[in-house]
């Protein structure tokens, strides 16, 4: 997995010039990132890395830019938004059974008809349409759907969605796993874990003003005591997979 896929991904040296400005979320629900892309912006092509937490009272959305073309240590622009809460927050927990005729056996997203199918499609049926009628139109939008494998054999899987506008959001984080066993097949490891109930988070809240910091990051990047650029974080046995 490469850096910024999720946001343990997010290299080192950008969480430490978050935290350096009092940015990087204290403890969060459930948060993602994407990996770097090639865009136009103000006449030049730029790579840009975004990322989100979910905490109990915020939203942050990180922003990350850079030139193209550069080396792979070159310092990110980051443009942070934080968006506090207002209002009642509602924050529900609950374990909901899979949809079996939505996931295909290898717990992949499969196409319900949705306009937009994705992680979405493998999550239960009232997810899906709380979080569709909670926010309709979102501003931003982002979903993952991790995989976690012993030996080959899947046996967690872990998803997250966000969908906000500039008002109102939308959090899901869900979960299910499986105890692996040493003589199962993949196949049937896959099977099991695909008609394993999910423990479903879902936060709604209303959003208030945006708090915006913008942060020129260092060219060398300051090192990091005692740290050198984030390798894998897990066991070679167990590093997440991601499917969407």
């Amino acid at each position: 997995m490469s850096d910024w896929e999720t946001w343990e991904r997010i290299p080192a040296d950008v969480l430490f010039a978050l935290e350096q400005a009092d940015c990087e979320p204290f403890e969060h629900i459930v948060a993602g990132a994407n990996a770097p892309t090639a865009v136009q912006r103000d006449g030049r092509r730029v790579e840009l890395a975004e990322a989100w937490a979910v905490e109990d009272d915020a939203l942050t959305l990180v922003e990350a830019v850079r030139p193209a073309g550069v080396s792979a240590d070159s310092p990110w622009q980051l443009m942070v938004r934080r968006f506090p809460f207002v209002g009642e927050v509602r924050d529900r927990v609950g374990t909901l059974p899979a949809d079996a005729e939505h996931t295909r056996v290898d717990g992949r997203p499969e196409d319900t008809g949705l306009s937009s199918p994705g992680v979405l499609a493998v999550l239960p049926q009232p997810v899906r349409r709380q979080v569709h009628d909670t926010v309709r139109k979102p501003a931003y939008q982002d979903e993952f759907l991790l995989q976690h494998s012993k030996k080959g054999k899947p046996w967690k899987q872990e998803a997250g969605v966000l969908r906000a506008t500039d008002r109102m959001l939308i959090a899901i984080r869900a979960c299910r796993e499986v105890e692996p066993h040493r003589r199962s097949t993949v196949r049937h490891a896959e099977s099991v874990l695909a008609t394993t109930p999910w423990r479903v988070q879902a936060l709604t809240a209303q959003l208030g003003p945006a708090q915006t910091v913008h942060l020129s990051m260092p060219d060398p990047p300051l090192p990091l005591a005692g740290q050198e650029r984030r390798a894998a974080l897990l066991p070679a046995s167990d590093q997440p997979r991601r499917l969407g």
